[in-house]
């Protein structure tokens, strides 16, 4: 993989290429004789057919293949019971992913006439498309993703043929990486369209396909299903479920907050799966336990496409279930979730005596999975030998995808319908021309989609005939999901009433209580949405009272910035309490000190109110805002002696951050000296007075001779430093989507590079992570990660150390730039390591 490294052992193996997916150093050992397959001759849908394993009480029917489609990526219903279907055909065609930026992309339109299932004709509503990724019927159009753009789109004239484009957002990525971008566009009960792995979500604003967009913080990795509470879930690779327990958009309030309890939260009681048949073709299959004795998949690898399953129509005891693609395990696993005793949410597994859907098809590639208008569980299976990205691609895997014809053809696919063995599916509703009175029913709807489309044309629309019979459904529905639908429902059509919102805060149901939270947001204004929130501040439910905080957060009264340390207080056991305080405190952390003061808040010292004042403290640290320090430090210094514990608390995380016990501590930088700074530096006999002194001897501001030191800097051993980091920071690119563009990495899967101690540490040790990987559990800036990291997809060892400098210096890193002789160093002394490192190798 680096500098064109071919191993000694590669050579007995002649031919083979070295791969962006190896490690140096890395044995690739053979496939043992026992684990190998016969050549993988593609099969006609009827051969396919034959190959699938469910569990007793489901048969599986084709509902559209190749020619009518090819490799499908994505697909959606829209209110007329059509189906939408992207065609990501650029993907892979051969072995070295060759012109895959062919704009041969499309978006096709799949027509039952008959109403067998199978589908009759397919429309093809946009051609010439690049890397197309995700899809959303709205407006009357589409939305949907082509990398870099979000893109409206419109039939005028009826014939399914797009006479409409539009540019409404950017930002995606897509090209350089189809595994590693933002995708998703499912439908919210909030009205939101949320995405996997991308840093917003939209939803439409003012008609004509107009779109507001809303920050979150991004995770996940292909695919997102929303559930009918309205969680988000996702399926990250290796991690098959991780649930938003608290919407996402919390998370991104405050920008200076490090994390957030409850969004990203790994839910799966187990990672174990269980393929009918042997599946050599993983990319790692020859390391220690991917593969179990008999040559099968152990644990999730490929997990994406989630869906949940939101009808009955499979059996009660299916409603409410989770779906997880495993693309190279050839299989769709099933989960059923539960409340465990921390009283979140946990989901187990069903899969005995089989998983859900197994096949004996290594071509079988599920990529998503959604509930369809009539009660039947859809597959979008991209069907095809080649998977992996050329970017991850291993030796191990390309000899396999060579000897087996994987490579050969593309340009397949297939759609399947999971549907009852025994029963009936429901008839598919054409809701597009249905009244409001119609849709206003039909938001209670035994069907999951059909209560999605419903509510999004509603919430498209501008007429408030629908009220009447939301309201009724909201105080009299004996279901849960349709009296917190018909809530949100009202709340989009803009007839929502203090009347409504003070009935769903008596719901019994603690999920209704929340969401007339979340709806008073926009329907109070600051006054009552502060009254609204405190009714609920005392609530039974733990989950209720934190979101009584996080929707004050959307007051800008003090009075809601005047309640948070008391509602710390109250439940400083819940770690996501002090998430919701945290976030409600974003862009206002002046003001809040400024009420502390003025309003004698968190007087009396309780581990709550130091745990507060010292997350504020770090907030504003890591905002890096030189007038924001120096009001905070000023702050500290004007303490009188009874509150002296909120000086040592700020003095403490400042020079936390400047790392004073380091042999190379970190320089803080403000707008002036703090107001009271002088005063408090001469009290340097005092221990205060010496914590003061060390924190100032790395304090900067423009007046101070020692700044323009500091701005000197190191010098960069090759080349012309800018040049360097510029360099670095295009590097950068290929590590974006895990550690993120603020270098904060995505909580709970991929580590923060920002203040990281590797990253700040020994360059020899990173330099070995970047090279080698990392694999087991790991504490990185207090905080526990588990995910593998692969070797970086970097060759050349100018390339490390550029990248290795950039990430050293930026996001207020501050640490000496590399050069490639060190990396040269470190690639000889690790040459012969053919592992990740551990947490022992990191001194863990």
């Amino acid at each position: 993989m680096f500098g064109g490294i071919v191993l000694t052992w590669m050579m007995a193996l002649a031919p083979v290429f070295a791969q962006n997916g190896d490690r140096p150093g890395e044995v690739q050992p053979p496939l043992p004789d026992a684990f190998k397959r016969d050549f993988a001759h593609p099969r006609t849908p009827e051969e396919q057919l034959t190959s699938f394993q469910l569990q007793p009480g489901f048969r599986i029917e084709l509902v559209a293949s190749e020619p009518m489609i090819e490799d499908p990526i994505a697909m959606a219903f829209d209110a007329a019971g059509r189906l939408w279907v992207v065609e990501m055909r650029g993907y892979m065609n051969d072995i070295e992913g060759s012109d895959e930026t062919q704009p041969i992309g499309r978006i096709v339109v799949l027509e039952d006439h008959d109403g067998d299932g199978r589908m009759d004709e397919a429309t093809p509503f946009l051609e010439g498309l690049v890397l197309p990724r995700a899809i959303a019927p709205v407006d009357g159009g589409v939305l949907y993703v082509e990398p870099p753009h979000l893109v409206f789109a419109r039939d005028v004239d009826g014939d399914l043929v797009a006479d409409e484009t539009r540019v409404v957002a950017s930002g995606f990525a897509g090209i350089e990486n189809p595994e590693h971008a933002g995708n998703g566009l499912a439908w919210g009960i909030d009205g939101w369209f949320e995405c996997s792995q991308h840093p917003f979500r939209y939803r439409l604003h003012d008609g004509e396909g107009s779109i507001e967009l809303q920050r979150v913080r991004p995770h996940g990795q292909w695919g997102i299903a929303v559930d009918d509470l309205g969680r988000c879930w996702y399926s990250p690779n290796s991690e098959p479920l991780l649930v938003d327990l608290h919407p996402k958009h919390y998370a991104a309030r405050n920008p200076n907050q490090s994390g957030f309890n409850g969004v990203g939260q790994a839910a799966a009681t187990t990672k174990r799966v269980k393929p009918f048949m042997r599946t050599p073709g993983v990319n790692r299959g020859y390391q220690n336990n991917t593969l179990d004795d008999e040559g099968r998949l152990a644990n999730f690898t490929g997990a994406c496409g989630t869906g949940v399953y939101r009808d009955s129509i499979l059996g009660d005891d299916v409603e409410g279930d989770l779906f997880v693609g495993e693309v190279a395990g050839n299989l769709v696993k099933r989960f059923k979730t539960r409340p465990d005793e921390r009283k979140t949410i946990v989901a187990d597994p069903v899969d005995d005596p089989v998983e859900f859907i197994t096949s004996t098809d290594e071509r079988f590639r599920p990529v998503q999975i959604l509930t369809g208008p009539d009660g039947a569980l859809y597959v979008c299976d991209m069907y095809r030998g080649i998977i992996q990205h050329r970017i991850y691609m291993t030796s191990f895997l390309r000899k396999q995808v060579e000897e087996r014809g994987l490579d050969k053809p593309a340009a397949l696919g297939r759609i399947w319908r999971v549907v009852p063995e025994n029963g009936d599916l429901r008839p598919i509703e054409d809701l597009s021309d249905a009244d409001s009175d119609a849709l206003a029913r039909a938001v209670s709807h035994p069907n999951g989609a059909v209560r999605d489309a419903a509510q999004r044309l509603l919430a498209e629309g501008t007429d408030t005939d629908a009220a009447p019979i939301l309201r009724e459904t909201l105080r009299s529905s004996d279901l849960e999901r349709d009296r917190l639908r018909a809530l949100w429902t009202l709340g989009l059509v803009g007839s929502v009433t203090l009347d409504d919102l003070v009935a769903a805060a008596a719901d019994p149901s603690p999920h209704v209580r929340r969401a007339a939270l979340r709806v008073a947001e926009e329907a109070l204004d600051d006054r009552e949405l502060h009254d609204f929130c405190l009714s609920l501040s005392t609530d039974e439910d733990d989950f209720v009272r934190v979101q009584s905080v996080l929707s004050l957060g959307a007051s800008d009264l003090d009075d809601s910035l005047i309640h948070l340390p008391a509602a710390f207080e109250a439940d400083s056991r819940m770690r996501v309490m002090r998430s919701a305080v945290l976030a409600g405190l974003g862009g206002r952390e002046q003001r809040f000190l400024e009420l502390v003061e003025q309003r004698d808040l968190m007087a009396e010292r309780t581990p709550a109110a130091r745990a507060l004042l010292a997350d504020v403290a770090d907030a504003i640290l890591r905002s890096r805002d030189r007038e924001l320090v120096s009001v905070m430090l000023a702050f500290g210094a004007r303490r009188p002696e009874e509150r002296e514990w909120q000086l040592r608390t700020i003095l403490d995380r400042t020079g936390s951050t400047m790392r004073l016990n380091s042999k190379t501590p970190r320089k803080v930088r403000v707008i002036e000296p703090p107001s009271g700074w002088p005063e408090l530096i001469a009290r340097g006999n005092t221990p205060i007075g010496q914590r003061a002194l060390a924190i100032d001897e790395h304090l900067l501001w423009p007046e101070r001779e020692m700044f323009l030191a500091e701005d000197v800097g190191n010098v960069v051993d090759f080349g012309d430093p800018a040049s360097v980091i510029a360099r670095g920071k295009r590097i950068y690119v290929q590590c974006l989507s895990c550690h993120q563009a603020n270098g904060r990495g995505l909580y709970p899967v991929y580590p923060p590079l920002a203040d990281s101690e590797f990253v700040l540490g020994d360059p020899a040790l990173l330099a070995s992570i970047i090279m080698h990987g990392v694999e087991g559990r790991i504490e990185v800036a207090g905080r526990v990660y588990n995910q593998q990291m692969p070797p970086a997809p970097i060759k050349d060892d100018e390339d490390i150390a550029a990248v290795m400098t950039y990430v050293r210096q930026a996001w207020g890193n501050d640490a000496p730039p590399v050069g490639p002789d060190l990396v040269r160093e470190v690639r000889e002394a690790t040459s012969g390591r053919g592992r990740p490192l551990t947490p022992e190798d990191l001194g863990q």
